[in-house]
């Protein structure tokens, strides 16, 4: 059985997709849904207890608790680390498109005037 080609969609074409949908329909979710359907999860991805969920559409995308995945080629939202950083860079746009921010500044903490401010950790 031969293997079928795909084609890769192009922002103009997924532009035009997304604006058939009427904007009353037209949800956050269902937009991102969309563009997972159309051009593949992002490999900008959140983790939780080792199961790897797209940071677009929140579709788990693996799961590296048996071995079955592993985090490597991804960015992980909230690592600043050299390996995340440098796989960012070689994303595209594909995998960029209305995925999460994977390095979130850090807000800065409030000081109060006049009070001390503790912290339970």
């Amino acid at each position: 059985m031969a293997k079928e080609k795909t084609k890769t969609i192009t922002t103009a074409e997924l532009a035009q997709v997304l604006r058939a949908i009427p904007k009353r329909l037209m949800t956050k979710e269902l937009r991102t849904q969309l563009v997972c359907a159309l051009v593949g999860h992002s490999k900008i991805i959140t983790m939780c207890f080792g199961y790897m969920n797209c940071s677009r559409c929140g579709e788990q995308v693996g799961d590296t608790l048996g071995g079955a995945s592993s985090a490597k080629g991804y960015v992980v939202v909230g690592h600043a680390c050299k390996e995340c950083k440098a796989t960012y860079k070689q994303l595209s746009w594909q995998d960029k498109l209305y995925a999460a921010d994977p390095f979130p500044k850090k807000k800065p903490e409030r000081k109060a005037k006049g009070k001390v401010l503790l912290s339970v950790r």
